[in-house]
């Protein structure tokens, strides 16, 4: 017989298998005792750790977006020059989407219900990039513009990128890709008024931005 299992290692192998089988079968094609036998524990450990399936749903959306939004804190921090720090965030994300495909495919089955009911001061993806745009737009590196909408269509581009790229639709290499929707990315936040068409800003080729002295 193998060891007894400790609290967090059950709780753990408890998220990896609901997460696994609510990317599998959904969440309402789930059972309690698929996730606990999944894991190798007993419903009743399941209970221990969380309140029921819904409970444990949400718990899992919230450590999956909460991993994705230490992954832009840490991309965009440290980066004194506001075009580094846009250009991390995107690049980032779709870094975050391979190595944790699992993840970021339940934030974006989830994200439109829960992040409806976050909890008040829980940062969240977008919010990470509202921030880089807003010092962007106060340090008079960005012009003005809705730093919310800024932040919606920078998200929409990585994760249609994804979809795209997921399903052999692009000819571009996962490289070419990353690069070209992090060029993009600046050429919207730099531009808001002219679109990704807009001639005048300067960036190295492979999808970087020039610093804001440059």
């Amino acid at each position: 017989m193998g060891r007894p299992k400790a609290g967090q290692e059950k709780r753990k192998d408890l998220v990896d298998a609901a997460l696994a089988l609510f990317r599998e079968r959904g969440i309402k094609g789930t059972t309690i005792r698929e996730i606990a036998a999944r894991a190798g524990v007993t419903c009743g450990a399941l209970y221990r750790h969380f309140p029921g399936k819904r409970g444990l749903a949400q718990a899992l959306f919230d450590e999956c977006a909460g991993r994705l939004t230490q992954t832009l804190r840490e991309a965009a921090e440290g980066k004194s020059d506001p075009r580094q720090a846009l250009a991390a965030v995107p690049r980032a994300l779709l870094g975050f989407s391979r190595r944790e495909p699992a993840a970021f495919g339940y934030i974006l089955e989830r994200h439109e219900e829960e992040v409806q009911r976050a909890q008040p001061g829980r940062e969240l993806p977008k919010d990470i990039l509202e921030r880089v745009i807003a010092a962007g737009v106060g340090s008079g590196c960005f012009p003005e513009q809705d730093v919310s909408l800024g932040a919606a269509l920078v998200i929409g581009m990585c994760i249609r990128a994804v979809f795209f790229f997921e399903r052999e639709m692009l000819a571009s290499s996962w490289e070419e890709t990353v690069a070209r929707v992090v060029r993009a990315a600046l050429l919207v936040i730099e531009q808001p008024g002219e679109g990704p068409g807009a001639r005048g800003v300067e960036h190295d080729g492979d999808g970087s931005a020039q610093d804001c002295e440059h």
